[in-house]
């Protein structure tokens, strides 16, 4: 089966980009905060430093995920839906991981608005 035997979206970059923004920040805020208790006394405007570092890594080590793996798929955005002669397949979790549903399987098919070649 060629690639013109199957109908495909991919995601749009400006969700991924959004997406790629809200991990900098989060890193960002991560490192931030790690640098400024570098400099300044930790003890400062702080009366539990085991949530604040435990807030702190959970921030750097989330925003660097979520930047790393956006990041990614800025420059080749996964394959959210795939309709073929094999069935549905669409993309779930973090890695958008295909998920194929055979065509025996669906009861209806309305693709009004898609524009097949």
């Amino acid at each position: 089966m060629g690639e013109r035997d199957s109908f495909k979206v991919r995601v749009s970059r400006r969700l991924l980009l959004v997406v790629f923004l809200v991990g900098v920040l989060f890193l960002a805020v991560g490192l931030d905060l790690a640098y400024l208790h570098a400099v300044f006394d930790a003890n400062v405007g702080s009366d539990k430093p085991v949530l604040f570092w435990i807030f702190n890594v959970f921030a750097i080590a989330i925003g660097a995920l979520i930047a790393v793996t956006q990041g990614y798929y800025l420059v080749i955005p996964p394959i959210m839906l795939r309709v073929s002669h094999d069935g549905v397949s669409f993309g779930t979790g973090l890695r958008y991981k295909q998920e194929l549903i055979p065509l025996r399987y669906l009861k209806s098919e309305d693709l009004r608005g898609a524009k097949l070649d």
